[in-house]
């Protein structure tokens, strides 16, 4: 296989996973070989020879989000797009940028932030994101209930079918679409429905103050979400109110943006602090709670096995994070009621089981990947999107070789 690759897209373009890399091991399995074409033209030809010979293969941007999700089975090849990585398209006027899939996102932000204007979407380990990556992951971060789901954000994509074909959806406008919307479930698909080569992002203007300030109380979780209720409920319209830390000790955070005038005055009207509790709102330098919101990913290297994700109704999420052991440790956006969580194993039955009654959901974002079977081992049940899901992977990935395991 390595000489074919070699002999398809150059030597140069072909390597064996290093020890250590984000690609030497994926959920149990060693790759073959990572490979980097240089081109859309490269690309299709790497897959129309993996459809031929049943290569299977998932698609990368530096490799950071590929132990998220699902656990990847028997992957014999990374679709490193590392090395395509040009703006194709710019113009700020129109709020709009398109760039290849293989373009930092921190990139887009510099460019964006010339013009005064920025990509409004901030996800967990956003630093290491790629253009391409950050839609098929499709995580949107806290600023959600402000600036809306990555889907929002994205105008259109050019992608590649597993057979190589080439194809667009969307364009380079907001209003673009005649019939079926495809945006849509490619972004998040994470790699199963077809490999993006570009993508074209909305872009919205930079608010004339934005601004967040931190309340660490250590405060139990019931304290921090009160308080965090009675802020919602004061009409304070943020744009990002997370609480984060352990069932025992919990901090909170409030971000502010829009008018100078307008955020200081809501800023004023913030509690001085808990009720009976020493603690005042410290401004931060940095704008935003991404560095809080890695926290649960970050615990799993300290002894929690499994990192969950969950979204239930607002007035739930007491019910639900009630239930977390006491050496747990979250992250949850309290305007939109999703978050992740660090957790013992054994923890996860109980916890799905209390968001679905909740009318909400719960899955397993990260750890080992027999960890990451728990899915499919307590029957997720079939349902009317689980199945359009599965019938679009077998129209655009009919030889099934694209992120084989994260659809099962």
């Amino acid at each position: 296989m390595i000489s074919r690759l070699e002999e398809l897209l150059g030597p140069d373009a072909v390597e064996t996973p290093a020890p250590g890399s984000p690609w030497a091991n994926l959920d149990g399995f060693e790759p073959e070989a990572v490979v980097h074409p240089a081109t859309e033209e490269e690309t299709a030809a790497l897959l129309r020879k993996a459809s031929e010979h049943g290569w299977l293969l998932v698609p990368s941007g530096r490799g950071h989000a590929l132990g998220r999700g699902p656990a990847l089975k028997g992957v014999k090849i990374v679709l490193a797009l590392d090395r395509m990585r040009e703006v194709t398209y710019e113009e700020p006027e129109d709020l709009v940028i398109s760039a290849q899939a293989g373009l930092p996102v921190e990139e887009i932000r510099e460019r964006a932030g010339k013009h005064g204007l920025r990509l409004a979407l901030e996800p967990p380990m956003g630093e290491k994101a790629t253009a391409g990556g950050l839609a098929a992951l499709g995580r949107s971060g806290s600023s959600r209930a402000r600036d809306g789901r990555v889907r929002d954000h994205v105008l259109g994509v050019r992608a590649l079918l597993s057979d190589g074909t080439l194809f667009s959806a969307g364009g380079r406008v907001v209003k673009n679409v005649a019939g079926y919307d495809l945006v849509r479930p490619l972004v998040g698909s994470r790699g199963t429905l077809a490999v993006l080569t570009e993508v074209t992002y909305k872009l919205r203007p930079l608010p004339p103050m934005d601004r967040t300030w931190i309340l660490e109380s250590g405060a139990a979780l019931e304290e921090i979400l009160s308080l965090g209720k009675a802020l919602v409920e004061m009409g304070l319209e943020p744009a990002a109110l997370g609480a984060w830390g352990s069932p025992s000790s919990g901090s909170l955070g409030i971000r502010l943006s829009g008018e100078e005038e307008d955020v200081l005055a809501r800023r004023n009207r913030l509690p001085c602090s808990l009720p009976g509790r020493p603690g005042e709102w410290i401004e931060r330098e940095e704008t935003g709670l991404l560095p809080f919101e890695v926290l649960p990913w970050e615990a799993l290297d300290e002894g929690r096995e499994i990192l969950l994700r969950f979204a239930l109704p607002p007035s739930a999420l007491e019910g639900f994070l009630s239930l977390l052991p006491g050496e747990s440790v979250f992250f949850v956006d309290l305007a939109t009621g999703r978050g992740e969580a660090a957790v013992p194993r054994e923890s996860y039955p109980v916890l799905r089981k209390q968001a679905a009654s909740s009318r909400g959901f719960c899955v397993v974002e990260g750890g080992p990947p027999t960890a990451r079977g728990l899915e499919a081992a307590l029957a997720r049940p079939e349902g009317p999107e689980r199945n359009l899901a599965l019938a679009l992977k077998k129209a655009l990935d009919p030889a099934g070789i694209l992120s084989p395991g994260r659809l099962d």
